[in-house]
């Protein structure tokens, strides 16, 4: 802590860190197992894949495009020019899917709990990037301040 009570620079670079990096393996995983055996994961999640074309989709979106957004968190969770875009990424995307699924359950009458469950899961990582974008803006200017002083 520092003088006016809040954690010092290095103690706010740690959540930082520990957000983007621990969001960015599990993503990263996660996309790799949508990769190795998409029709598993993808009858799991309710998809019915009619056409090898729906694969195809199905491994672009959910394990090359979310692979390399997790690899992404996973980089800038130590990179500190990469830092503020990459929680900023996983605050609006993650506030995005959240409306996105909640919108969807509530005009479908879905409620299963898959969905509820990854409904929360996305609220609650997306409260983690809002912290953790604003921590590292916060440390940014502070790290500005000290340059210029």
């Amino acid at each position: 802590m520092n003088h006016t009570g809040e954690p010092a620079a290095g103690e706010r670079d740690a959540r930082v860190t520990a957000i983007l990096a621990g969001i960015g393996a599990i993503t990263a995983i996660l996309a790799a197992l949508m990769l190795a055996a998409p029709h598993r994961f993808g009858r799991g999640l309710g998809y019915a894949f009619a056409a090898p074309s729906g694969t195809v989709e199905f491994v672009t979106a959910y394990g090359g495009f979310y692979l390399g957004v997790g690899v992404f968190w996973l980089v800038s969770a130590w990179r500190t020019a990469l830092r503020a875009g990459g929680a900023a990424l996983l605050a609006i995307s993650s506030t995005g899917a959240a409306a996105a699924r909640g919108a969807g359950a509530v005009a479908l009458g879905v409620g299963d709990s898959l969905t509820l469950g990854l409904f929360a899961g996305e609220a609650a990582i997306a409260a983690l990037g809002w912290a953790a974008w604003f921590w590292s803006l916060r440390e940014r200017r502070q790290a500005t301040r000290a340059r210029c002083a």
